[in-house]
């Protein structure tokens, strides 16, 4: 049929409403005989459709090397991009066509040209991991530095996936290695975080500095140290980076590995003398964030290096208040042995609100919200579906002024509240509205810890500042049991002051 057409003066250029020609679909379907065809009517080479596309455009984008080279006889341009300012080029380098780039590098294109974002063909190679055709480019001296809109060089980007030998091509040469991506992150930054061993040392070798860090403050210790990748922690170690070096939240590498877990990289910040008691925005200490992870084999290295034990973040928790709130025996067990202050207390409802107005980063509602679901996160079924029932101020308000002891009789910690109470837990400790730990253990249900401190001579007779009494609580709520045993320690009281 296309060879009739071509017989009887057919406009070789003829285009759909698209603009779309014989020769660019022949082109993009890969039907060469067509395409032969087409071109012994030496049709327009260069004639693009509605979206810049030229013939040669498609065959190189959709790798059809035989297409490719015979329109390269036709002497079309090279350079023609489409809409988007992708050339043939860019797009055989995007996807891997080799033997296409080859081609179009024997016609000289221009192999720095940019599509609109400013990605170059070098970029898109070496993201993809394309590495003959990285060297392609770089034998026609292709700009390694050239750097997107975002700022991606084609190092950034290789670092980022993870192309050892593309990386290697580049550092040959001489690539920036301190160039930044518009996030800050460098080639280091990126390879430490995803973990790229091989590429961390290329670049080590190469002088990059060890602490430059990003927009957030994070170095590539801190990223190494968060995402656990310990054998980059070491390398970085060596060349004496800094260990105390936080990011802008104030978090250290060794809050970083304490908090996510990563016992062996806390041993090796540690042993390169980390500050043990460097807190963050926040308050959080490497101590208290590994209790807030429950990390009991972190918390146990951090002790041997003697932290403060009592630290307290801005609300006031402590180490211990959050052991005891997520139920960890032994690390409470560990902190009372280390003389743990058990009756230290979170702050007044009305200075965590005055503290969180002044800090910008974190709102009120974020805060109750944070309160309300790590509550929930951590709480038995029994007490997390009685506060399910509650509004999210409600765990905010109980939270307020608590003592270790409080959280544990609240969240139905019978061991831990035997714990407490060995190391002088005051029992009869309140909080701001009177509330004391026998008061929540009545409130919530839990007999055997009511049981426990009744036995141990907590005070039934204390109310809260509404003036409600521990019997008027458990008769409201309807704890029977509870009413019983209260009613039973009222008679006891009685005959023993009669």
């Amino acid at each position: 049929m296309v060879q009739w057409m071509l017989n009887n003066d057919v406009d070789v250029d003829q285009c759909r409403d698209n603009r779309t020609t014989g020769l660019i679909m022949a082109s993009q379907e890969r039907h060469t005989d067509i395409v032969t065809l087409l071109l012994e009517k030496n049709p327009n080479v260069d004639l693009c459709d509605n979206n810049g596309t030229s013939p040669l455009f498609w065959a190189s984008n959709n790798g059809h090397t035989d297409i490719v080279k015979l329109l390269l006889e036709n002497n079309p341009n090279v350079d023609l991009c489409n809409k988007n300012g992708c050339s043939p080029l860019y797009m055989a380098s995007y996807n891997g066509h080799t033997d296409i780039v080859k081609l179009l590098l024997e016609n000289n294109p221009n192999v720095d040209l940019c599509d609109n974002d400013c990605n170059s063909p070098l970029l898109w190679a070496s993201s993809n991991g394309h590495t003959d055709i990285v060297k392609l480019l770089l034998e026609k001296d292709a700009n390694v530095d050239i750097c997107t809109n975002d700022g991606w060089s084609p190092l950034n980007s290789a670092s980022n996936e993870g192309h050892t030998d593309i990386v290697k091509l580049l550092l040959e040469k001489d690539s920036n290695v301190d160039l930044c991506d518009n996030n800050g992150n460098s080639s280091l930054y990126l390879a430490c975080q995803e973990g790229h061993i091989d590429i961390v040392k290329l670049l080590l070798e190469k002088n990059h500095n060890v602490d430059l860090c990003n927009n957030d403050g994070s170095s590539p210790l801190n990223s190494a140290s968060y995402k656990g990748h310990t054998d980059i922690v070491k390398l970085l170690l060596e060349k004496d980076t800094n260990v105390d070096l936080c990011d802008n939240d104030g978090s250290s590498p060794l809050n970083s590995a304490s908090y996510k877990g990563h016992t062996d990289i806390v041993k090796l910040l540690l042993e390169k003398d980390a500050n043990v008691d460097l807190c963050d925005n926040y308050g959080f200490t490497p101590l208290i964030s590994a209790c807030t992870s429950n990390n009991m084999s972190i918390a146990h290295v951090l002790m041997k290096h003697k932290p403060n034990v009592d630290a307290q973040i801005f609300d006031g928790s402590s180490a211990l208040i959050y052991s005891t709130l997520n139920g960890n025996l032994e690390i409470t067990k560990l902190l009372v042995e280390n003389n743990a202050d058990c009756n230290i207390c979170c702050c007044s409802k009305q200075y965590i609100i005055d503290t969180i107005k002044d800090h910008p980063s974190k709102t009120l509602e974020e805060e109750k919200r944070g309160c309300f679901d790590y509550l929930m996160e951590n709480a038995s079924p029994h007490v997390a579906d009685y506060v399910s029932k509650k509004a999210v101020d409600y765990v905010f308000d109980i939270e307020a002024g608590c003592s270790p002891l409080h959280f544990a009789c609240f969240m139905g910690r019978i061991d831990t509240v035997n714990c407490l109470l060995d190391h002088n837990a005051n029992i009869n400790i309140t909080k701001e509205d009177g509330t004391t730990p026998l008061c929540f253990a009545c409130e919530v249900g839990h007999e055997d810890i009511v049981n426990l401190l009744l036995d141990k001579g907590a005070d039934a007779q204390i109310s809260r500042l509404d003036g409600k009494s521990l019997l008027t609580i458990a008769t409201e709520i309807g704890h029977t049991s509870i009413v019983m045993m209260l009613t039973e320690n009222m008679k006891k009281e009685d005959k023993l002051s009669s």
